[in-house]
């Protein structure tokens, strides 16, 4: 049975941490502290990691929800409990994800970032269609010179867990991030169960690209997918791509989900190339006196992600979740 509740806003979806089911996997996995504020009209989850304290955000290691409101209007009786749990958790910020902006009057400084778009690529007029008409032509031509591999597409659950995490892991290493821990997945998937799949792409019957697919309220998500990079050449992630799109096609979905991208970089291009529209997501982040947004462009964060590129896969799967799980 399908995990679907009703949002407060009607003309909005239903995102993935919305879902109590996504609450209870990133916290056992993590150890998350969980807020919940709310009036009449209005419910805010906000979370924390207990070895960190230093923030609050909303939509834990996704990109955007946990807010249900009116018309991105916070009214004042939340406002001022965001501004207590501020003041007594005596954290540097609190991080609303959403694709309303947001509106709020409390006493603290206020700023917003709006640099960051979802991509959402129509499927109800059926895979020909996207095909032919929202797909540009290198697109195509990509995603055929990937079919000439004779790759093996597998779709499944858990059983497909440690192929799903060997790919994960060393492509994210090798893009200098760290990954999250192997129960992080697995929990997501049992807790989330019928709304789940995982995607695996074999060649030569090794694994090199894969998807964490979520399917809510008639849109597929995929908000961890990879390839390697020793197979980039082959264009694969081109095939997982439209093989996401035909399996949502033929199972009934309407939409998908591409996610986040920051305008300029590469992967927004990428999306635009599917025929995708671009979403702007709002990050608004209420700011103790004396605080300011986090910044990732700093030197220091640049050259830990150049040596994390070069660590050794072990130690960095197991060190990594212990770091990403503070990225809330």
């Amino acid at each position: 049975m399908a995990l679907v509740e009703t949002s407060m806003n009607n003309t909005a979806p239903v995102l993935p941490p919305d879902l109590p089911q996504w609450d209870d996997a990133v916290c056992k996995a993590y150890q998350l502290q969980k807020v919940i504020l709310e009036s009449e009209q209005t419910r805010i989850k906000l979370f924390s990691s207990v070895a960190l304290t230093k923030y609050f955000s909303t939509a834990p290691y996704f990109y955007d929800g946990g807010i249900q409101c009116i018309n991105g209007m916070i009214p004042e009786t939340v406002s001022k409990q965001l501004e207590t749990l501020l003041q007594e958790r005596q954290a540097s910020y609190l991080l609303l994800k959403s694709r309303n902006e947001i509106q709020l009057d409390i006493n603290r400084p206020v700023k917003i970032d709006s640099d960051y778009y979802t991509f959402l690529l129509d499927l109800s007029v059926g895979t020909d269609e996207v095909w032919n008409k929202c797909l540009k032509a290198k697109t195509r031509n990509q995603v055929r010179k990937a079919e000439k591999y004779n790759f093996n597409v597998k779709t499944g659950h858990t059983d497909l867990l440690h192929d799903f995490y060997k790919v994960i892991s060393e492509a994210w290493r090798d893009l200098g991030t760290p990954t999250h821990s192997y129960d992080f997945y697995r929990l997501i998937i049992e807790k989330l169960k019928d709304n789940t799949k995982l995607m695996v792409i074999y060649y030569q019957g090794e694994p090199v690209s894969c998807a964490l697919v979520l399917m809510i309220d008639n849109i597929i998500y995929h908000p961890y997918a990879c390839s390697l990079k020793k197979v980039k050449s082959t264009c694969v992630n081109n095939l997982l791509y439209w093989e996401l799109i035909k399996f949502a096609c033929e199972n009934k979905y309407n939409g998908f989900d591409m996610g986040r991208s920051r305008l300029g970089q590469g992967t927004f291009k990428y999306k635009e190339s599917w025929g995708a529209n671009p979403k702007r997501l709002y990050y608004t982040y209420i700011l103790n006196n004396d605080s300011d947004m986090p910044s990732y462009d700093k030197l220091f964060y640049k050259l830990a992600t150049n040596a994390w590129k070069f660590m050794p896969l072990a130690l960095a799967n197991k060190i990594g979740p212990s770091l990403i799980k503070n990225v809330l």
